[in-house]
């Protein structure tokens, strides 16, 4: 694992993992700018569901959310990632 987590005791660690699925685990793994590019990739996606078929019925209706949920779940790793950075060069979070 990498240094995020260095201050963190190894029970909260376990409980913090154990309640991710499994591609948060992988998100936490990646990057800033493979996250990035994922970003980007599933908004692209989500565009195409959303006005890919221009009025007409989608196949499949939860791949909408399925979209959202991912943009989520890489938003969120992102902006932990940026938090435990600041918090590691002293700085606080501007808002």
């Amino acid at each position: 694992m990498s240094t995020v987590f260095a201050n963190i005791s190894s029970r909260a660690l376990w409980s913090f993992f154990h309640h991710l699925t499994y591609k948060m685990k992988e998100y936490l793994n990646k990057t800033h700018a493979d996250l990035a590019n994922l970003l980007a990739e599933k908004r692209g996606a989500l565009r195409m569901f959303r006005f890919g078929s221009t009025g007409g019925k989608a196949k499949n209706v939860k791949e909408g959310r399925a979209h959202r949920t991912e943009i989520a779940r890489i938003m969120t790793t992102i902006s932990a990632k940026s938090n435990e950075a600041a918090k590691a060069a002293g700085n606080r979070r501007m808002k």
